[in-house]
């Protein structure tokens, strides 16, 4: 009688939801990845803006960078 109205039953919904939750996860995973990326292409911009502007500093600025 259930697939006549075209009700699931409760085991079909559970896996449904558990492949949303799934799908969800690999978002915000993929989503997590961006901020980093952002602040390090940053950071990085930073070094050559500094190393074109005071190339005897160049050196120094690429060590610190790598440091930190």
């Amino acid at each position: 009688m259930n697939e006549e109205i075209g009700l699931h039953s409760k085991k079909e919904v559970i896996v449904e939801l558990t492949i949303v939750l799934a799908a969800l996860k690999v978002v915000g995973y993929g989503l997590a990845a961006i901020g980093p990326g952002i602040g390090i292409g940053i950071a990085t911009y930073g070094l050559c803006v500094s190393a074109a502007l005071s190339e005897a500093l160049a050196l120094l600025g690429l060590v610190l960078f790598f440091i930190g």
